[in-house]
């Protein structure tokens, strides 16, 4: 008696994923938005013309992530490819010895493959992108720069209904370059990032 209970309520929970051939639910053109975390770390010098430090501020700081998402999925085999377009803003700052040191703003361009589960509705990806995103630099001056990153990322899809899924994603963004410092600042260590989002997707057209 306790099995065959054990058995209906499971299959209740689970209900609402379960059906045959799902993966066409992933496929599609898409938009939606998600909200996260992100941290970030940086070591910026000031230097002479000669190249003598006089000052270093070492930032470590962190924030809300807020993001718009338009992309486009395809069935490749028995997998999922997908491609899309990310804006959006973040919060993240930091104030060391009279400097400071903020995030702005960010636009992406990213490319997933994942591999859909069909009897539970649920695609665990692999991701990778590109990321231009614009900090603030703030002493005696304000100082915009930019730092252009590539961030591995691994995540998982999950269909709720036939065309709204949630996303759960944490990516690394590795800082490549960094751009527009003032010519007497350089960047000792990168801000790199870790990044943790969850979001909602709408499919809005089939494959």
């Amino acid at each position: 008696m306790a099995l065959k209970k054990a058995f209906i309520v499971s299959s209740f929970l689970i209900a609402p994923f379960c059906s045959e051939g799902r993966s066409p639910s992933f496929t599609g053109m898409y938009a939606g938005g998600d909200i996260g975390y992100r941290n970030f770390s940086s070591t910026i010098n000031q230097t002479t013309t000669t190249g003598t430090v006089q000052q270093q501020y070492k930032f470590t700081g962190a924030g809300g992530v807020f993001d718009a998402i338009f992309g486009v999925g395809k069935a490749w085999k028995n997998l999922y490819l997908g491609y899309e377009f990310n804006t959006g803003f973040n919060t993240g700052k930091s104030t060391k010895a009279g400097a400071s040191l903020g995030n702005s703003w960010q636009f992406g361009l990213a490319a997933r493959i994942g591999a859909p589960m069909n009897d539970v509705g649920v695609m665990p990806y692999f991701g990778f992108g590109f990321e231009y995103r614009q900090m603030t630099f703030k002493t005696s001056t304000t100082n915009n720069f930019y730092n252009y990153s590539l961030a591995p990322t691994l995540g998982s899809e999950f269909i709720l209904d036939d065309n709204w899924r949630f996303r759960g994603e944490i990516s690394y963004q590795m800082n490549i370059k960094t751009t527009n410092l003032p010519a007497t600042y350089t960047v000792k260590s990168r801000p790199n990032s870790f990044v943790f989002k969850g979001g909602i997707i709408y499919k809005i057209s089939n494959d």
